[in-house]
């Protein structure tokens, strides 16, 4: 986990950088990091103090009326909102994490 922190610190310390004649150096390198960032093989929950950077389904921990409840939502990166069923959900989403791969295929 302390490895996915450094991370962040990165990428928002690359964000942080002025543009200048690098900007697209920075910007490459913050997709580089959002790649590692968001790889499913990091199988840990990860606090939402540390968003995802890629709008796609992700496996979310959220505390509902004091009761820990594991469930699939979609975050949306543009507006930061977890969403299930049509609803936000934001502020039940205590931790995160990417779905896992789904099984390969048998083959006979």
């Amino acid at each position: 986990m302390d490895d996915l922190i450094s991370r962040q610190a990165a990428i928002e310390a690359i964000k942080n950088c002025e543009s200048g004649e690098n900007f697209e150096y920075n910007e490459g390198l913050i997709a580089a990091m959002n790649a590692v960032v968001d790889t499913p093989s990091a199988q840990e929950w990860i606090s939402t103090d540390y968003n995802p950077m890629t709008t796609s389904l992700y496996l979310v921990l959220c505390n509902e009326w004091g009761r820990d409840r594991v469930r699939i939502c979609s975050y949306y990166s543009e507006s930061g909102k977890w969403i299930k069923d049509g609803k936000n959900i934001t502020k039940h989403v205590t931790h995160w994490m990417p779905l896992p791969e789904p099984p390969e295929e048998e083959k006979p």
